[in-house]
């Protein structure tokens, strides 16, 4: 993941269990952070000052004040988290691969966490473009479903290819890719 600025890209680093901080010109490791177990996927906030990590075998979630370059706090989530997703308005969302769920953490300091329950192996996570629905690519039946977030309730089903690994949204939000 590369930083708002250009000058930093973000790496989870699974076997170390660390994110690293690599200087894009000199291509070096500035900075690493222990995390949870096994970092997979990671998440900015929209100000670009936070980094979130999700924790694979560690089910947690690891939020990295970017500037100070540490852990602000560790937070509690499903089985396996995986695919995660931020708001413009703050709310994080976690895709609990081997929980069939997602988790929604919300609030000041995002101290408000709810579960809803998600299809058998939620994957990865995106946003259309006006924020209303949730889109998760479902892993096992080799789906895209897409959540309406006022009601947590999946409101489109879509079959895909086999085993959807990630998916994207185009920027004017008429195109969805799913690979």
């Amino acid at each position: 993941m590369l930083s708002p600025d250009g000058g930093t890209i973000f790496a989870s680093n699974f076997i170390r269990n660390s994110v690293q901080f690599v200087d894009v010109t000199t291509k070096r490791v500035t900075k690493e952070i222990s995390t949870g177990s096994h970092p997979k996927i990671l998440v900015l906030s929209p100000n670009g000052k936070q980094l979130f990590a999700a924790n694979w075998s560690g089910d947690s979630v690891t939020q990295i004040d970017v500037a100070a370059a540490r852990v602000v706090r560790t937070l509690p989530a499903g089985k396996n988290p995986r695919g995660m997703v931020m708001t413009k308005a703050g709310t994080l969302y976690v895709a609990n691969f081997n929980g069939a769920s997602i988790d929604v953490f919300s609030g000041p300091e995002l101290s408000t966490r709810h579960r809803f329950a998600a299809c058998l192996i939620p994957r990865h996570l995106t946003l259309t473009a006006d924020e209303k629905l949730l889109l998760v690519s479902c892993y096992h039946d080799s789906m895209l479903h897409a959540v309406d977030l006022a009601s947590e309730k999946v409101v489109h089903q879509l079959h895909v290819g086999s085993s959807p690994k990630t998916i994207e949204v185009s920027r004017d939000g008429h195109w969805i890719w799913s690979a």
